[in-house]
Parts: C-alpha cells; structure tokens; sequence
C-alpha cells in the first residue's frame, strides 16, 4: 500500500446556509474517508466542475425556476463565492471545451443550454449562446418537454443529450462568437431518456449514453450520427426500473451509478469499443448519484443516505468498506483533485 491520500469535492443538495459544497479525503493507507465542509454560500450545488488551472471552481445551484451559475475560488478558508450567473430552470450539469474557453450549462426544466465564454484565468465573462429545444417524448410524465441533461465538447463539436426528447443534439461552436449551430441529431430508441455521456478509451469517434428511462447503455458512432446498439445495463430478467445516473470510464472499465437499484454495474471495455463482461454490485447505500472509481477504490454520493460509500476494488469486485455521513446533506457529485502526500 502507497500511503497516498486523495482529495476530492463533494456537490451535494442543500439548503442556503449548509455547507453543500465538501471536501473529502481518501487515507488509502489506512481505507478510510473523511469529509469536512468548504462552502456554505451556494443553494443546491448539485453539479461542480473544476477548471484546468486549479484555481476556479463552477457549480450549479440547482432550483426548479431560475437557477444560477457560480464561480468560487480558493482561500486558506475553503472555496469563496466570486461570481453567480443566472441561467434557465433547474441547471444540472456543467462542461467546457478543450481550450478553456467556453463553459456549457445544461438546464433540465427550461430543456435548453446556456454557453459562457471564460477568460483566460477562469472568470465568467458573458453568455454567447442559448439554445431551447422544444418538442416532446412517449412517457407523458418524464418526457412531457425538452429536458436537457448533459453536454459534451469534443475539437468544435458539442454534443448535448436531452432525457425529454430521446436525442443527443451536436451542434458546431463558432469559437470567436461563442454560438452554437445545428449540425445533427443522433436518435434513440422511444423512451432512452438519455442522461450522461462519456467518451470511449481508444475510439474518438465514439461515445457511450445511459438511458435513464430505458435502463440500457448506447453506444454512439458521433461522427455518423448514429446509434450503433444498446445493452441492458441490468441483465433483462431483472426488470425493476434501473434509473442510471452517471456513467464513466477508467480506460479499461465502464462504470455506471444505478439510482433505483441502488448499485454499481461495471462492464469492461473490447478492442473494438464494445462492452464485454459485466459485473453489478448492490450496496446498502441509497441512491448512488454519482460514482468515483480507479483501479483501487471506488466511491459513491449516495443521495438519500445522506452520505459517501467506500469501496475497495479487486479487478471486477467491489467489496464495501466504510460509510462517511453527511448530516442533512444529499451528496450528488464527486470531483476528483490532485492527490496529497
């Protein structure tokens, strides 16, 4: 065992006033996990997301109507407020563009996407963009609209995945304006509800999509615009509902958070792209919205357990080792930071 300790931010739900936004450390030494709080200024900080240089830091703050965008910094206190943006209803999910340039904000109610242009230290500068879809999916209870979920800029190509209407958008950024333009639509099958996107290792061209609704995992030729296939992420003789939230990837491994089952499923990765041999884990953790992994430990935000789960992994194993509470705080997301001496 190395001795290493590992530094992650923990995006949580919670009110004004509660430290919603953590800091958590690995002790792989010793297998434990430590939380402490570092931000109490943000309302709902579901989705965080760290900039290159370290230094800037940006969450959602998550309300039904008008949310916003923040921008904190780092001080020998924790992580201080500089910057809140409003966007549309119910943000969720924040990217940025390979150059640091821009920043993309999903925003699940209003079904739309708002683009920000940085400047070269971070700061939010302006909004360049606002994209609303419109329309309608199957299921008349969770696809009533456009729900955009996720977005993903891969070179000048955005790629934003909308649970309401059964669609991954791509769009072209034209990087002095900062706006988008339609250049195609990828389908899914009726009732995906696609939520999260990650890359494939060692295939550009390709990208993974969970389904929320249908319970499968898609894999995406982006450059053809098509879907290639699906899989069940839950082996079909188990037909409870799956609800997948994210969806990773640790080079050799697929890994996806299964909020219903209240599970990890794991598939390794073929020389070809596809998915191979899977693996599910349930554990005593409610709703795992968001998982951490790497070759030795595994973590999970477990929403309505108001707390974080340890795992160790082995190979395709995961095998629980603590369980780190968070009192009145709904963990969401995990951001991993630089490792510690």
């Amino acid at each position: 065992m190395s001795g290493r300790k590992r530094a992650f931010l923990i995006g949580s739900y919670a009110a004004p006033g509660m430290p919603g936004i953590m800091s958590a450390v690995l002790d792989e030494e010793r297998g434990t996990l430590s939380v402490a709080p570092e931000c109490c200024e943000t309302e709902n900080p579901s989705w965080l997301h760290m900039h290159p240089n370290g230094t800037a830091l940006y969450a959602v703050e998550e309300r039904e109507r008008a949310g916003n965008i923040v921008q904190l910094e780092k001080d020998r206190n924790g992580w201080r407020l500089c910057q809140r943006q409003p966007v549309e209803d119910a943000p969720c999910h924040i990217s940025m563009d390979e150059r640091q340039a821009y920043l993309f904000v999903s925003n699940y109610f209003s079904g739309s996407l708002s683009v920000f242009r940085l400047g070269g230290d971070g700061a939010i500068l302006e909004q360049t963009a606002l994209i609303r879809h419109t329309g309608h999916g199957v299921d008349s209870v969770r696809q009533e609209g456009p729900h955009v979920h996720s977005t993903l800029c891969m070179d000048d190509l955005v790629y934003t995945a909308d649970l309401g209407l059964d669609a991954v958008f791509v769009y072209r950024l034209n990087r002095s304006e900062g706006t988008l333009e339609a250049v195609g639509r990828i389908a899914l099958e009726p009732g995906a509800g696609p939520r999260h996107m990650v890359r494939v290792p060692g295939h550009p061209e390709l990208l993974y999509v969970v389904g929320e609704l249908s319970g499968n995992i898609y894999r995406l030729d982006r450059k053809a615009c098509i879907c290639l296939n699906s899989q069940r992420i839950i082996p079909e003789d188990e037909l409870r509902e799956v609800r997948a939230s994210a969806v990773k990837t640790t080079g050799d491994t697929v890994y996806i958070g299964c909020r219903e089952r209240n599970a990890v499923v794991q598939f390794t990765v073929c020389p070809d792209g596809s998915l191979g041999m899977r693996s599910v884990h349930s554990h005593s953790g409610k709703t795992p919205r968001d998982v951490f992994m790497d070759r030795n430990w595994a973590i999970t935000a477990d929403q309505d357990s108001f707390g974080l789960t340890l795992f160790r992994r082995t190979g395709m194993e995961l095998t629980p080792v603590c369980f780190c509470e968070t009192p009145g705080i709904r963990p969401s997301c995990i951001v991993p930071l630089e490792e510690q001496a």
